[in-house]
């Protein structure tokens, strides 16, 4: 791996979406170099040196999380739990 693509998503996205994720494999549009630049390092589909994967992401349902009163109230209640085990 050699690069990490980040995505927001709209929220008028529907569930079980499935959002095609496509590179363009022109070298001049898609390379990778040094940080300065130098094309003699350059990585890119026309020398071989790079090789491009399309993918996708799908949508799943959103998954409910605690807020910290949830939180809370269930430290409390594995607390009070652990102590009647002992009992």
């Amino acid at each position: 791996q050699v690069a990490h693509l980040l995505v927001t998503l709209s929220p008028s996205v529907v569930v079980g979406q499935v959002i095609t994720l496509t590179l363009d494999p022109t070298p001049a549009l898609t390379q990778l170099t040094d940080q300065s630049g130098t094309p003699g390092t350059a990585e890119n589909t026309g020398n071989a040196r790079l090789v491009l994967v399309n993918g996708s992401i799908t949508v799943f349902p959103p998954v409910p999380a605690f807020g910290p009163i949830a939180l809370i109230l269930l430290a409390i209640s594995l607390i009070f739990i652990a102590i009647r085990a002992r009992s």
